[in-house]
């Protein structure tokens, strides 16, 4: 409470100062008459529009003490200050009936749309009317000059072109204080408005300098001369401001106004979070614009437009983020479904001493296409198989799941390696509309003599180490992959091992893996692996190799399936 009443007296003194010096600026070079002169008239009213009453006191203070030292008479002194309250009071209070009257009587004075600026000229119209009547009257009555009288009409005139010649630079200047300290920027519309007001008194203010140069050589009165030039103003302003009225409410109906329209309404979309019932609401707004013709109703109409595809889109987008949401659910069921039906348990088979084995699967997508595999056919023979399904995803599982059934139903049936694969084969290529195949490399291995005999459909030759030797490819009898032609007769090759080798068998996405600059892992790296881990058990040393895989690709995505099995005989 305290710090406004200070406030308000700081208001008071400092426009009471800025009035006096003014004011005796003016009186002491612009005086035409005794009681008349050119005045800085503009300051009541504006200050009294953008301060309140405080500011009208300060300017009528300022006149006081400026009439004082002026050596006007006590009636002079007491009639200036009355009426240069009056002066700046009454525009403050017609303001404020005008927008009571429109519902709204705190709105503060800012010329930022056609309105206001109608408003505004209309009042300082008005007062100027009202007080060079009251002035004229007083002059009149102490034997100056008539009522009706070239004194009474300059007094008019200049109150009137100061009000807008200087009141509206101060009520701009004094408005834009207040947006940068609220921090808030100017629309387009005031802008615009901005910009023509400020022509129009760069016009007035140039009319009048021009005019007072060129009649100042040909008028030697001063009242007849600063009435031509206030003519001269007067005339200018209204012409200009006549036109520009016009076209700035032409502007803000079709163009300005509108455009606004559309972008908040666009921000308010944007806060919203595009909800149904926002959607509702702005096309009921962008209704409303459509109506008017040009550019405006054309972005309107294309902004709804927008935004019922876009709630379309957001329908369909939630349809699809649900349905694929449900897809990722069944996926990871059958990546894990895929994961149980592959031996997965190590050790494999505890109580046999005399091998170990382990294998490891990373598909490329949340399922895949490659498998492996290992069985015990019966108590002397161990059964092992990779294979690599062509394509990748669901498709590829699936042929995955129906290739390893068959296989290993052939298998356990007691029968070599080209029989099961040429079964395989022939079953596979039946309904094969997909023209889908397989890469398959099988061994079976009998534990008591150590003999392996195995059979390649179109796979990579796989890797073995025996005794001492380092690794290198397993000599083999190419045969073509699985599914790729009915008929076909695959071979089978033969091997014996020893304790202390061991065989690894992989897919084409161990040596394809690739880096950022699209090098493959290739076999001379994997091989280089191989040997360096070639004493460490099956498990460590397919860890180390997954390992050096992923330094390799350096986090570039996996394109493909990658299935490595070891077996070591013991």
């Amino acid at each position: 409470m305290k710090s406004t009443f200070f406030k308000k007296i700081q208001i008071t003194a400092a426009t009471a100062i800025i009035f006096f010096a003014v004011t005796m600026i003016f009186r002491q070079y612009f005086n035409v008459m005794a009681v008349l002169g050119i005045r800085p008239s503009a300051l009541p009213p504006a200050l009294g529009l953008m301060l309140g009453p405080f500011g009208v006191l300060g300017c009528a203070l300022g006149n006081l003490i400026a009439d004082i030292v002026s050596g006007y008479s006590l009636l002079m002194i007491a009639l200036g200050f009355v009426g240069q309250f009056t002066y700046g009071i009454l525009p403050y209070l017609m303001w404020k009936s005008m927008n009571e009257l429109v519902g709204d009587p705190s709105r503060p004075i800012r010329l930022n749309n056609v309105k206001s600026v109608v408003q505004y000229i209309v009042i300082v119209l008005v007062n100027a009317v009202i007080m060079a009547a009251f002035l004229g009257s007083i002059m009149q009555s102490i034997g100056v000059s008539p009522f009706v009288s070239t004194s009474t009409l300059m007094l008019f005139l200049n109150n009137f072109v100061f009000c807008i010649v200087l009141g509206i630079p101060i009520i701009i200047f004094m408005s834009a204080r207040k947006l940068t300290k609220n921090q808030v920027t100017l629309s387009i519309n005031e802008r615009l408005i901005l910009v023509f007001l400020i022509a129009g008194v760069v016009s007035g203010g140039l009319i009048g300098i021009f005019s007072a140069i060129e009649l100042s050589y040909a008028i030697s009165d001063p009242v007849t001369m600063w009435m031509r030039i206030y003519m001269y103003i007067a005339v200018n302003l209204l012409a200009f401001y006549m036109i520009t009225i016009v076209f700035l409410w032409y502007c803000e109906r079709k163009i300005t106004i509108p455009v606004e329209s559309i972008a908040q309404i666009a921000k308010n979309f944007v806060n919203g979070g595009h909800e149904k019932k926002d959607s509702v609401a702005i096309v009921k707004e962008c209704d409303v614009l459509i109506g008017i013709k040009g550019e405006a109703g054309i972005l309107a109409e294309a902004f709804k437009t927008m935004v019922l595809d876009l709630d379309i889109y957001i329908q369909n987008l939630t349809k699809i983020t649900t349905e694929n949401e449900r897809i990722a659910t069944e996926l990871n069921v059958a990546k894990q479904m895929q994961a149980d039906m592959l031996p997965n348990v190590f050790p494999a088979f505890p109580e046999r001493e005399e091998f170990e084995i382990y294998a490891i699967m990373q598909p490329a997508k949340e399922i895949g296409g490659d498998f492996y595999d290992f069985f015990m056919i019966d108590s002397d023979h161990l059964g092992i198989v990779i294979a690599d399904v062509s394509g990748k995803g669901i498709p590829a599982a699936l042929f995955m799941v129906i290739t390893r059934t068959l296989i290993n139903n052939w298998a356990r049936n007691g029968i070599e390696p080209m029989d099961v694969f040429t079964k395989v084969n022939s079953q596979l290529c039946e309904g094969n509309e997909n023209a889908m195949f397989v890469t398959a490399w099988m061994g079976i291995l009998k534990l008591s003599t150590l003999e392996l005999i195995y059979s390649n459909a179109g796979h990579d030759p796989p890797l073995i180490k025996e005794a001492d030797d380092t690794f290198h490819p397993l000599t083999t009898r190419k045969n073509l992959m699985l599914a790729g032609m009915d008929g076909v007769k695959y071979k089978q090759s033969f091997i014996k091992m020893q304790q202390g080798d061991k065989l690894f068998l992989y897919t084409d996405g161990v040596t394809e893996a690739n880096d950022c600059q699209g090098n493959l892992y290739g076999k001379i790296r994997l091989e280089t692996i191989l040997n360096r881990t070639a004493n460490l058990k099956p498990r460590d040393s397919l860890t180390h190799i997954k390992a050096d895989i992923d330094k390799f690709a350096d986090g570039e995505p996996q394109f493909d399936d990658i299935t490595m099995l070891m077996l070591s005989i013991i």
